[in-house]
């Protein structure tokens, strides 16, 4: 077969030529060999046809056909023909690269020959460069072979920001957000080359910080010739313009509307041409013109003049509305005049009241560029408008390159709110708390400073709360709630702040704050006590951001203080929200508080498709621990199900160490670690993981890391520590230690088989395997070690209902790894009983194996007397026999007990 493989320049055709030698190299049926065309000779006749034949396929001694100046490409390619070697190989892959390159003459030898050897044992692969030149040998082949089912055509696209995302991960061990794989997109074209260039710039540090910064640093771009503008300069000058207001838009215009603006500009329409160059494409039945790619559309809007991408969107701005009419507007202007400013606050209050941040956003961002004057009160209001709104929006982080900015704003209670809030969004910035106090121990003499002192007072508990001092948050909580008492009562005048004005939602949200101080305590009885009316007091507020928090907040004191199925509702109820109000918060630890409990729960394939949201959104929540949280709970997905990958995700997850605050699991990281280990059966990896991690500073954690320390303890004979840790486990049982990775019965019972007292491991497996509060894995596994104990003392039915118990279980929740002991357990079990029946069959009588087998059948005495021609009595005497020697007490037993036996009578 033939193989063509075509695409623009850059977007990593070689690659996957090496990528497909390498696979067939690998398969070991195939000889694989590479030849490419060079620009350099591509003018030197029959260049690469000397070129083909130093690779494995001819006989190059035969070749002096090429010694005629005059000779012709058919004979040529005949000879070739002649030449083919037949050697032994199932096959030959035939691998040409850079084919646009090939000199005029060797082209048209493989014309001739690339057909007739593809009928042979050998696969052809030729990577060429598109567009294509006209009767070019890239042309010919692509048009060969799509009218071949036999052949195939693989069309190199540009990346999307989806496959940059992936390739960044694969690359880098780590993700990258969506909008770093944006910029990318656009500074590459999707390039793979130039994308591949700009992720090996980055150095091993800024690699291992990804975790912590917004954003990625793009290096090592240049300006080099845009491949997508091939078909754009091939365009006559009419054509050319009727592109150039296509892609100016990069949109779909209608064909009136496409009218209107040539007609404003005084141009003829020629689309025709431009839909033939590729450059252009028609939908709707031709209704609408639109740009074939935005990555064509972007370049050719980078290679026009400013002054003629201004004069574009000027009509642009006549015939669109909304977000696109204020867009061309403002890329067309030069300067911001007073009309303009007018229309910019007209669409970001409209844009507001609709909640379309991004694009208000943006509205402000480009009308801020028209500004540059740092002393223009215009600008200070820009900036102000625009601070507020990444504000409220939780998106402070889209401003860092304009923090200088913000500190130049004159004076005011609300450039210190916003310069405050930038540096609470900085990774590399301390906040500054000196500069907070300052803030909050002004006097409010205005209903907008008792506003913005609440507000502040607010966000000073919130980041406090993300440190490892809790000791003023008492006071702070207390003090915050003052203050938004106070400013209820003196509404703000300016109405840019009436969002920060919620008293019932503030005030619900700091008391469920204070959970976390009983939770930080051990104070769990109390905790138990207040959280239900704060469950009603959250679930009673208007929908937004702060009942979406507060949610979350009282999720997390739930599943510490053990309640996992009212932290699952609680974290199921914020989620939903997620989707429909302003950012809260909490968005990434409502979703990391549920996952953690779909994972706890055995509910594997919720957890999976949920991690993966979290994956997709993570680096644009406020919760920047999330991002390794999330690889810590997909690596113990992983690890329980069997799925690969599962040790370099936990690696991968102990960045979240790094932090210097505590989010709502700062020990999973070390629960990954954990898991791969015992999955692995390697109880010094487990042992390992938790001593590798700072466990000892955690606070804001359940400890169940030191539940497989118990068992990686057992396992190794450790018996002493085992000992001492179990019985410092049962002191903080419900409090400082919670049993969501099993209960303390289990942790004793195992350590009492261990140092022998099997008696009393007996009673606490009992204890344990009649929960009903325990996860379902480690219920399984209680189950599996029960059963263990039982068939080492003989009680080999019993431990078979324990490991069906335990089979049944991980089955249900897709333990695959766990589940193949429990059912290799089960095996042996039903081979040893096999064994054992066999020999005690083999200890019958004659006599005593026919009475047996009439047994089986269900024959009274009388029958089986009938049948041997003997006395009732001695039947009677035989079946007491039968029935000791098989160990079972009643006659209906033998059939079962003979199954499948040399002497089932079935």
């Amino acid at each position: 077969m033939t193989v063509v493989v075509e695409g623009l320049a850059g977007m990593g055709k070689t690659w996957f030529l090496r990528e497909l030698m390498r696979l067939a190299s690998a398969d070991g049926r195939w000889t694989v060999g590479y030849t490419s065309g060079d620009e350099i000779e591509q003018h030197e006749p029959y260049g690469f046809v000397e070129r083909l034949l130093a690779g494995p396929w001819f006989d190059r001694t035969a070749m002096g056909v090429l010694d005629d100046p005059q000779v012709q490409p058919l004979a040529v390619g005949r000879a070739l023909l002649r030449m083919r070697q037949e050697g032994t190989d199932p096959g030959h892959v035939v691998v040409i690269d850079d084919a646009q390159w090939l000199d005029p003459e060797s082209a048209r030898v493989l014309r001739h020959v690339l057909p007739r050897i593809a009928r042979q044992d050998v696969m052809i692969v030729v990577g060429v460069r598109s567009p294509h030149a006209p009767a070019s040998l890239g042309e010919h082949l692509v048009t060969v072979a799509t009218s071949n089912p036999h052949d195939e055509v693989v069309t190199v696209e540009p990346l999307g920001v989806a496959e940059i995302r992936s390739h960044a991960a694969e690359r880098l061990g780590t993700t990258i957000s969506t909008r770093s794989a944006e910029r990318l997109h656009r500074a590459t074209g999707g390039s793979f080359l130039l994308v591949e260039h700009v992720l090996s710039q980055l150095t091993s540090n800024e690699i291992a910080q990804l975790h912590m910064a917004w954003d990625i640093p793009l290096r090592g771009i240049t300006a080099a010739e845009n491949p997508f503008l091939a078909g754009y300069r091939d365009l006559g000058p009419e054509a050319r313009a009727t592109a150039e207001i296509v892609c100016v838009a990069q949109q779909e215009l209608t064909r009136s509307d496409l009218a209107v603006v040539a007609e404003h500009l005084a141009e003829p329409l020629r689309t025709d041409a431009a839909v033939a160059a590729g450059v252009l494409v028609e939908s709707g039945f031709g209704s609408t013109v639109g740009p074939v790619h935005a990555l064509v559309a972007h370049a050719v809007r980078e290679a026009l003049p400013a002054e003629r991408t201004r004069e574009v969107c000027r009509a642009l701005a006549e015939v669109t509305e909304g977000y696109s009419s204020i867009h061309f507007q403002l890329s067309a202007a030069t300067e911001l005049d007073d009309a303009l400013l007018g229309r910019v606050r007209e669409y970001v209050t409209e844009a507001l009241v609709s909640r379309a941040f991004t694009n208000a956003g943006g509205v402000l961002r480009r009308t801020l560029a028209l500004v540059p004057d740092a002393d223009d009160p215009r600008r200070h209001e820009l900036l102000t408008d625009l601070g507020l709104l990444h504000l409220q929006n939780k998106s402070m982080y889209l401003l860092l390159d304009l923090v200088d900015d913000f500190e130049r704003l004159p004076s005011s209670m609300l450039r210190e709110l916003l310069c405050i809030a930038l540096a609470a969004y900085h990774p590399e910035m301390p906040f500054p708390l000196p500069r907070v106090f300052g803030l909050l121990t002004q006097p409010a003499t205005t209903g907008d400073e008792a506003t913005l002192q609440a507000y502040l007072s607010f966000l000073l508990t919130i980041m406090t709360m993300r440190g490892t001092d809790y000791s003023q948050v008492g006071m702070l909580l207390e003090q915050a709630t003052a203050r938004v008492a106070h400013a209820a009562g003196v509404p703000p005048e300016d109405p840019r702040l009436a969002w920060m004005v919620d008293p019932e939602g503030y005030t619900t949200l700091l008391a469920s704050i204070g959970t976390v101080l009983l939770q930080r305590d051990y104070a769990m009885g109390q905790l138990r006590e207040v959280l239900p009316p704060l469950v009603v007091r959250a679930r009673a507020l208007s929908h937004g951001p702060l009942q979406a928090d507060a949610l979350t907040t009282l999720a997390g004191s739930a599943a510490h203080s053990g309640n996992l199925e009212l932290a699952r509702d609680l974290a199921g109820e914020a989620v939903s929200l997620l989707d429909h109000v302003d950012k809260p918060w909490m968005a990434g630890t409502a979703r990391i508080i549920l996952a953690d409990c779909l994972v706890l729960q055995g509910d594997y394939p919720a957890a999976t498709e949920l991690l993966t949201e979290i994956a997709e959104v993570a680096h644009d929540t406020v919760d920047l621990e999330v991002r390794p949280m999330q690889t810590a709970l997909a690596a113990v997905v992983a690890a329980h199900t069997g799925q690969p990958g599962a040790a370099e995700m936990a690696r991968q997850s102990a960045a979240l160490h790094q932090f210097d605050w505590e989010g709502f699991g700062p020990d999973f990281a070390v629960l990954a670690g954990c898991e791969v280990a015992r999955v692995a059966g390697d109880p010094e990896g487990v042992l390992a993981a938790i001593d590798a991690a700072p466990v000892a500073s955690m606070v804001n954690t359940r400890r169940g890391f030191l539940t497989h320390r118990v068992h990686a303890l057992v396992d190794l004979g450790r018996l002493d520590e085992a000992a001492a840790l179990t019985a410092e486990l049962a002191e903080w049982q419900g409090t400082r230690w919670q049993e969501c990775w099993g209960s303390l019965s289990w942790l004793q019972a195992r350590l009492a088989a261990a140092c022998g007292d099997l008696d009393a491991a007996e009673t606490f497996y009992r204890a344990a395997v009649e929960r009903d509060d325990i996860p379902p894995l480690p219920t399984a596994l209680t189950l599996a070690d029960h059963g263990t104990l039982l068939a080492g003392r003989g009680r080999t039915e019993q431990a078979r209902t324990q490991w069906t118990a335990a089979q049944q279980i991980l089955r249900r929740i897709g333990a695959r790894p766990y589940l193949a002991r429990v059912e290799r357990a089960l095996r042996e079990l039903r081979s040893a009983r096999q064994d054992e029946r066999e020999r005690v069959i083999a200890e019958l009588t004659g006599r005593e194996r026919e009475i047996a087998r009439h047994l089986a059948a269900g024959r009274s005495n009388q029958q089986i007397a009938d049948a041997l021609v003997v006395t009732v009595a001695t039947v009677r005497f035989h079946v007491s026999n039968v029935l000791h020697k098989l160990q079972i007490t009643s006659r209906a037993e033998v059939g079962r007990v003979l199954r499948g036996s040399s002497l089932d009578p079935g």
